[in-house]
């Protein structure tokens, strides 16, 4: 005797966007972590040395995390004032904050102690970053000033003016490229070398946040809801972007500079390829983002919103084991070790009856009523409505559809009722749903034929109306050719018109 075939289940394509490879990466994040605050994250920063360490700006508390048990460790120094920007030092050792004192301080990471007070300014300090080598900081404050300082000695080296309003982020590399972004619509660039500014970009509104990539060469500027990309050695502008719907608060690079990103208060960050100035992927937080960091391998993302959330996503690991392990940790379901194969070894495979699922059992049995239950009762029906169809289909190749349908308790029918309604599956021979106990069918049984009656009217009307457009736009078109044949004939009759003309 034959084998039973099982039933052929139809594969829909699935509903909804088709995402590319670029965006599937920015998805591909494990579970959050999440962190409430009592004030506005304003200021974030991830450091990644033995650990992963990631610092809010939160009120009047800068919290330190260890990103990668998830847990809070301390809190770092006390402010009397809201904190409003910070800056984890490139070893990981020591951190800057700064806040709305007009002054900056540096602790060390080890012991949260403070080490360096920095005063000069004459307004709340908006930025203070590191030079690469550590060594030197750079301020930048609502006095419109910019100004250099030692680490080891706590003087200021140098105070640039030239902004003609306040001063809100900024950047240093080194003493002879440090770079200030101003709510005066401008970007410049300054060296200790020299008494002005060397180098002057206008953004168009107020400068929020600037980023540069690693090599120097390509500097990112956002304010309002406008990105502009300018090649910094030859001072042309690249790009000019707007892709958010409010204001850009943030802007970093990541994946090896070959993409950077920017937050806004619309809770959205998008990633851009610095090649085509396309964006990349999107993603969406549960509020306005006030700031964040990236590491430059992607593998974890803080965020800082207004609302006191702090968001911390870390990227998905794939499993890379070579085949040696994978062979000494072979398991089976029951987490048994699974012998090894060894030479002149002869495997007797058993001959195990094929699995079949619930429906296919039904099927085989002759069971169609219960069948027709099964199918269409929640929650299979809903997950899973292509295996009803399939089922359907069957009955009708079968041709014991009435048979299936006929007597049906009212559970049942109630179920197909609900799912006919809801995926709209109009089989050639709907018509044996009239029941011939309807006298005896509730209240609810009724109402659901008469949905169902009344979408099926609505389908007839919807294709009279297409065959009538459609009818009417094909009168259209034969209209039009027949012109186009007209307008042919009477161009070749002037093409070949006998002029007569005078001997």
């Amino acid at each position: 005797m034959g084998e039973f075939k099982a039933t052929e289940i139809i594969q829909y394509a699935k509903k909804g966007q088709v995402f590319s490879d670029e965006e599937i990466y920015w998805k591909s994040w494990m579970s959050p972590l999440e962190f409430q605050e009592s004030g506005s994250v304003t200021a974030v920063d991830l450091s990644s040395t033995n650990t992963v360490y990631c610092a809010a700006a939160c009120s009047t508390k800068v919290p330190l995390f260890d990103l990668l048990s998830g847990s809070r460790i301390r809190e770092i120094g006390k402010f009397n004032y809201n904190a409003l920007c910070l800056n984890i030092r490139g070893d990981g050792k020591m951190i800057a904050v700064g806040d709305e004192s007009n002054r900056f301080r540096v602790f060390s990471m080890s012991t949260m102690s403070e080490q360096r007070h920095f005063k000069g300014h004459k307004g709340s300090v908006r930025a203070c970053k590191f030079t690469a080598e550590g060594y030197h900081l750079a301020s930048f404050s609502d006095d419109f000033t910019v100004k250099y300082w030692d680490l080891a000695t706590g003087s200021e080296l140098r105070s640039f003016n030239g902004h003609q309003d306040s001063v809100r982020c900024g950047l240093c590399r080194s003493s002879n490229l440090i770079v200030s972004g101003s709510y005066d619509h401008t970007v410049r660039m300054w060296d200790d070398r020299q008494s002005s500014y060397t180098m002057l970009l206008e953004h168009g509104y107020p400068v929020e946040s600037i980023a540069m990539d690693d090599t120097g060469k390509l500097l990112v500027v956002a304010g309002g809801t406008v990105l502009t990309v300018w090649d910094v050695e030859g001072g042309r502008k690249v790009a000019q972007l707007s892709r958010h719907h409010k204001t850009v608060t943030d802007v970093r690079f990541c994946s090896n500079n070959t993409r950077f990103m920017s937050g806004s208060l619309d809770h959205h960050i998008k990633v851009y390829n610095v090649h085509t100035m396309d964006v990349a992927a999107d993603m969406k937080f549960k509020g306005p983002i006030l700031s964040f960091s990236v590491l430059m391998d992607d593998s974890f993302l803080a965020v800082g919103m207004a609302s006191g959330l702090l968001s911390v996503r870390q990227r998905k690991v794939p499993r890379n084991r070579s085949l040696e392990s994978e062979k000494t940790s072979l398991r089976d379901d029951y987490g048994r070790t699974i012998v090894q194969k060894v030479e002149n070894t002869y495997v007797v495979k058993s001959n195990r009856r094929p699995f079949l699922p619930k429906h296919d059992r039904l099927l085989k049995a002759f069971q169609y009523r219960k069948l027709v239950g099964l199918v269409t009762m929640p929650p299979d029906g809903d997950n899973h409505p292509e295996i009803a169809v399939s089922i359907f289909r069957e009955l009708i190749r079968r041709d014991v559809l009435e048979k299936a349908l006929s007597d049906l308790e009212e559970k049942s029918l109630l179920d197909l009722l609900l799912f006919l309604e809801r995926y709209g599956f109009y089989c050639s021979r709907i018509g044996l749903l009239n029941c011939p106990k309807a006298f005896f069918l509730s209240k609810l049984a009724k109402e659901r034929f008469g949905k169902l009656h009344a979408t099926l009217a609505k389908e007839v009307d919807d294709l009279r109306e297409a065959a009538a457009v459609s009818g009417f736009l094909q009168s259209i078109f034969v209209a039009s050719d027949d012109s186009a044949a007209l307008d042919s004939t009477n161009g070749l009759s002037a093409a070949y018109q006998v002029v007569p003309t005078d001997n």
